[in-house]
């Protein structure tokens, strides 16, 4: 093997190595992006969850303080 065969394979050896680690940590990056976006899909669906019940609360505090004053509408 001459040297400049023996340079290509160092070349393509150093580069399949960088190639590898460059789509390892893509695959790592979108796994933790996902993550986090699951984790903020998550945290908006229980403040969703808070403002609803919050707004049936008021629906019954409503419907309390009528039957109590006599409306009938």
């Amino acid at each position: 093997m001459t040297g400049l065969q023996e340079a290509f394979y160092i070349v393509g050896l150093i580069y399949m190595g960088l190639s590898l680690v460059v789509i390892i940590s893509i695959l790592l990056a979108i796994g933790i992006i996902r993550r986090r976006v699951v984790d903020l899909e998550r945290l908006v669906r229980e403040k969703i969850e808070v403002v609803t019940s919050l707004s049936g609360l008021a629906g019954d505090a409503v419907k309390t303080v009528r039957k109590f004053t006599k409306h009938t509408k």
